[in-house]
């Protein structure tokens, strides 16, 4: 079983060296929007090994679980710090509710993640888009949206206590996020 895991990892690790040399998933399309449909598949690929790492504790031995963590920190560094980016440019534009619903499953699978620009970044949207969160229905449960909260409120507190002009959108992010 533990040489499963060990088999697993580098066959990540080699798909994930394959993904960074071939392709480029946050490209420009010509009309300047960022392709959607790849923000989606970050994030997706990135709950994928977060919930394998997760599930890995307890049953790998240390040198398997290094292995699963290196391949997701080098996702992370490689792909997914850009999509947040890329969804908060789309979601403060518009309501997408599949890469809305995708990008709060990806921030409740991290929630064991110490990257603190994870709430920055949904903080951020929050702030730019506070509406989004109430218009737009995902399936999680209580405790899933507890977590989110979490790092929304983490977020607003490290954007108010920055110098920028976004005082006034601060405030009533806060205000709405005591709603939420």
């Amino acid at each position: 079983m533990k040489l499963y895991f060990v088999v697993v990892g580098i066959i990540l690790l080699t798909c994930l060296i394959k993904l960074d040399a071939q392709t480029q998933p946050l490209e420009r399309q010509s009309n300047g929007h960022y392709i959607r449909d790849s923000v989606i598949a970050i994030f997706q690929r990135a709950i994928f090994l977060n919930e394998n790492l997760k599930n890995s504790k307890g049953v790998v031995t240390r040198d398997s679980l290094q292995i699963l963590s290196h391949v997701l920190e080098r996702f992370n560094e490689n792909f997914v710090d850009s999509a947040r980016l890329n969804a908060n440019n789309i979601l403060h534009k518009e309501s997408d509710n599949v890469l809305f619903c995708t990008y709060l499953h990806y921030i409740i699978s991290y929630e064991n993640s110490a990257d603190e620009s994870i709430a920055w970044d949904i903080g951020e949207l929050f702030i730019e888009n506070p509406d989004i969160f109430f218009k737009i229905q995902c399936s999680i449960t209580e405790r899933e949206k507890d977590i989110v909260r979490k790092q929304i409120k983490f977020g607003i507190h490290n954007w108010k206590y920055q110098i920028n002009d976004r005082k006034a959108k601060i405030d009533i992010a806060e205000k709405k996020f005591e709603g939420f």
